[in-house]
């Protein structure tokens, strides 16, 4: 587990992955009361064993808008602008 602190764009050669899983979010706080990001991935359905936490990232203030900035480049404004963003996962 990390808290990414700081997102560059990367030139990797990479393909699309092949299996899909849900992806867990919470709102946290650290040490310091700074509002973290927490997000998790629990594995495949089609998975062999039992299920477990299989990745698991935290992000802060700057690696959110760096990825929210990603986000929007992939997608459009329309990314962030729509209001079809479960209210569970604003932090109010």
């Amino acid at each position: 587990m990390a808290v990414v602190t700081h997102l560059i764009e990367g030139n990797q050669e990479v393909r699309p992955n092949p299996t899909q899983v849900e992806g867990y979010v919470q709102i946290v706080r650290d040490a310091a009361n700074e509002t973290l990001v927490h997000l998790s991935t629990w594995g495949s359905k089609d998975r062999q064993s039992a299920p477990k936490q299989s990745q698991v990232l935290q992000f802060n203030r700057q690696s959110a808008r760096e990825l929210v900035e990603f986000f929007v480049r992939a997608f459009g404004d329309e990314i962030v602008s729509g209001s079809n963003a479960p209210s569970e996962v604003r932090d109010g």
